[in-house]
């Protein structure tokens, strides 16, 4: 299997709870993500997906992973998607750093590999431990009283990791 095509997909990316709130009077409403999709010449497809928190918050935002991308795309035309380690030492010998991009290379290399193989990425990865899991999810900063009633309604939609799931 090669990769015969490379395509990158802007789309834009709402808040939940309207707008972001961080220290320094830093706020977002939205943020731009990524879609990466590797075409092979047997006709599957794989996609992985990046969507960093902007350059308020960490330290890279999505202009950078488009510029990366676009980079590293002609280093993937005519490998093998599935070696996934050849993969990742192709795209650092093209890039020293752009790690949240190639994150997203990374996921649709695993993608395809479970295409391939027939199974689901998770039993390629060494299988599913346990059906459901927690989700994180951030407390709008805004005032003590606010925050304070923004966690009981969620309580209970989010179970505890059981005894053997916790590392």
């Amino acid at each position: 299997m090669k990769v015969v095509g490379v395509d990158c997909f802007g789309y834009g990316l709402r808040y939940a709870h309207g707008e972001y709130v961080m220290s320094g009077g830093r706020a977002a409403t939205s943020e731009i993500g990524r879609l990466v999709r590797l075409r092979t010449d047997e006709g599957l497809e794989g996609w992985g997906e990046i969507t960093p928190l902007g350059n308020r918050y960490l330290p890279t935002h999505w202009a950078e992973v488009r510029a990366a991308l676009h980079t590293m795309a002609p280093a993937l035309l005519g490998q093998d998607p599935t070696n996934v380690s050849a993969i990742r030492r192709t795209l650092d010998g093209v890039l020293l750093d752009g790690g949240h991009a190639k994150a997203a290379v990374d996921v649709a290399c695993w993608d395809l590999l479970g295409k391939a193989c027939g199974k689901p990425v998770a039993a390629l990865l060494g299988g599913v431990l346990q059906e459901d899991f927690p989700l994180y999810e951030a407390v709008p900063l805004t005032s003590a009283e606010e925050m304070a009633a923004f966690g009981p309604p969620r309580r209970g939609r989010h179970q505890a990791l059981p005894a053997q799931g916790r590392q």
